[in-house]
């Protein structure tokens, strides 16, 4: 359907996680193109959902861009944590997923491509909500290897009173400390799936204040020691 023009294209499994990367091989990385890849890895999202019949959910995005910021207008499409300087772009998610039954027909192609754009103008606006996009200032600082902004300085960010926006997240159903942990815990399950980091450096990457206080945050996040967890999502 997209040859040759969908660059290359591969799906591995990783324990429970599907990961599928799409490398659009381009030599120079602008911001326009970031987005121009970001439409197409929201396409595939999309078809892979449909071919189903349920919505594919990742739980992580990654963009060969070096520029979280620049991809910022398309983000909320997702609904997922995104990190940025991958070597390529693409999407985890449950590897269940890869054993369902495929239940549409190639008769019915046509009609998904003709609702494809409106899918994709009508995605940002069905994720507005203010914890939603406290999550993704938290996730940009942990995968620039910065500390987490304080509430105050989320307010600020989003040029609101600290109490105000205590309230908001409140009425989301949130708060601060339940963003941090979460955005703490998506890290440190990613870091130990995807890379060789001893445990001591997600320690320090994630801002904790020794390797042993980070193997109890994650042991009270999971029930299991950071070293177990990465057997186990290694297979």
């Amino acid at each position: 359907m997209l040859y040759p023009r969908a660059g290359v294209l591969s799906l591995t499994q990783r324990g429970d996680r599907a990961v599928f990367r799409m490398d659009s091989l381009r030599r120079v990385k602008t911001s326009a193109a970031c987005l121009v890849d970001l439409t197409g890895l929201f396409y595939y999202m999309q078809l892979f959902g449909w071919l189903i019949g349920q919505p594919l959910r990742p739980d992580h995005v990654f963009l060969a861009h070096p520029r979280r910021e620049d991809a910022m207008p398309f983000l909320g499409m997702f609904n997922a944590t995104v990190t940025a300087g991958a070597p390529a772009y693409g999407f985890d998610f449950d590897a269940a997923l890869l054993d369902m039954r495929v239940v549409r027909q190639a008769a019915e192609l046509g009609a998904f491509l003709e609702d494809f754009p409106y899918r994709l103008v009508g995605a940002p606006s069905e994720v507005v909500s203010l914890s939603q996009q406290a999550r993704g200032v938290l996730h940009a600082a942990l995968a620039h290897g910065a500390r987490l902004p304080t509430l105050a300085e989320l307010a600020a960010r989003f040029d609101i009173s600290e109490p105000t926006m205590r309230r908001r997240l409140a009425s989301d159903g949130s708060s601060y400390r339940a963003l941090c942990e979460h955005c703490l815990r998506e890290h440190a399950e990613h870091c130990l799936r995807m890379t060789n980091w001893s445990i001591g450096r997600i320690a320090a990457q994630l801002g904790f204040s020794s390797e042993e206080a980070f193997r109890r945050a994650f042991l009270r996040w999971t029930g299991h020691a950071p070293s177990r967890f990465r057997r186990e999502a290694r297979g």
